[in-house]
């Protein structure tokens, strides 16, 4: 079901995202509730922010979520629920609490590196308290390097033969009860 819905989801958005978080570094706990996506800016708004001079920071992020949940709700119709979110479109499957997809916006820089909105900064509750307002502050975009942490992960894995993995699974469900 998971891949099925990933595959959708690749072929909705041109094959510009990829796998991000504990799904994609092999620590998500069973059942897998969520997925989160990277999604590549459309290559027609990088071209505006080099034409333009804008520099990726600078970037509302409000117009593109919108559009981008637009898009996905065409896409999904009635089968799922989607939501803007402050950073992010969430993308829920039956109950919100059984099976969602969290679709982050994020711009390519010349590294490796990626120009992603900032809440991933902020504590879990100061993020639930952005959710729940109705007045979202401005957002910064931070580099992050996804990619390297699933390399740095798989790596320190491998070096301690699957326990590194283990152990982040069993203080992930520790953590829930």
């Amino acid at each position: 079901m998971i891949a099925a819905r990933y595959e959708q989801l690749q072929k909705m958005l041109g094959g510009r995202s990829f796998l991000n978080g504990s799904y994609a570094r092999h620590t998500s706990t069973t059942p897998v509730n969520d997925l989160d996506v990277f999604w590549m800016l459309p290559d027609s708004v990088r071209r505006l922010i080099i034409e333009k001079r804008i520099k990726p920071e600078d970037l509302t992020i409000e117009n593109i979520l919108q559009d981008l949940a637009t898009a996905l709700q065409k896409e999904y119709g009635g089968e799922a629920k989607v939501v803007v979110q402050p950073h992010s479109v969430g993308v829920y499957f039956g109950a919100k609490d059984e099976f969602s997809i969290d679709v982050v916006p994020a711009q390519p820089t010349d590294s490796s590196l990626f120009l992603v909105p900032e809440t991933a900064l902020r504590s879990v509750r100061a993020r639930r308290l952005i959710y729940e307002s109705r007045s979202v502050p401005k957002l910064r975009w931070i580099k992050s390097d996804p990619k390297g942490y699933i390399e740095q992960a798989t790596s320190l894995d491998q070096r301690t033969i699957g326990v590194s993995r283990k152990a982040a699974k069993f203080v992930k469900k520790w953590k829930r009860g």
